[in-house]
């Protein structure tokens, strides 16, 4: 085999270059925001959780919006769960301890007034962007499932809980689960949560 690899072309290159420029050009399209932060490294001493979005958006009106580009046509419904309960727990990191100064995002130990009420998702497959409005039940849900996993962590202890396995078809927990169902850990929060939201709950 010869050990050669084409040099990139302007054509790949621009190909390359669009591809990359999708998510960013949706995203302004759908927010027309003012500010804009590339994966900022978020943390909460409180919750217990940190994470880095892909983005987050601050609108014209000072609206906290977190973004996600994800490489999967399940951006929506029970499929896309995941990634709902991603940019929820995003929302409630940045409503802990981040408020907006000068035009940049602070964290602070101080009461905030920060309320993030919408999270994006980006599919790079449909190339649309779906718009989530973050609920207050939803962020109760994903509260009870921090929790719960802080639980599983400092006990070692798996609860039995059933569930089908349609539930788990993008979990990340199936890489761990294993064919006794009531091990997985995700299963609980699944069963504890309130009714996962519908597509008619994601806007497009």
């Amino acid at each position: 085999m010869v050990h050669l690899q084409e040099p990139p072309t302007e054509t790949m290159e621009a190909g390359r270059e669009a591809h990359l420029e999708d998510p960013f050009q949706a995203f302004l399209r759908k927010l027309n925001p003012k500010f804009m932060f590339r994966s900022p490294a978020l943390k909460s001493d409180k919750l217990g959780i940190a994470g880095t979005p892909d983005y987050v958006f601050v609108t014209k009106f000072d609206e906290i919006v977190p973004a996600e580009v994800k490489r999967s046509p399940h951006t929506q419904g029970k499929k896309g769960l995941q990634f709902v309960a991603q940019l929820v727990a995003y929302a409630l990191i940045l409503e802990e301890g981040y408020v907006l100064k000068d035009g940049e995002l602070v964290e602070t130990q101080d009461v905030t007034k920060t309320v993030v009420k919408r999270g994006v998702i980006y599919s790079a497959i449909q190339k649309k962007v779906d718009v989530l409005q973050i609920t207050e039940e939803l962020k109760r849900a994903v509260r009870r499932g921090i929790q719960d996993l802080k639980s599983i962590i400092e006990t070692g202890e798996f609860p039995s809980v059933r569930q089908p396995w349609s539930k788990c078809a993008n979990c990340w927990y199936r890489r761990t689960a294993t064919l006794k169902r009531s091990t997985c850990p995700a299963r609980r929060i699944l069963a504890q949560h309130p009714k996962q939201p519908s597509e008619s709950s994601l806007q497009e």
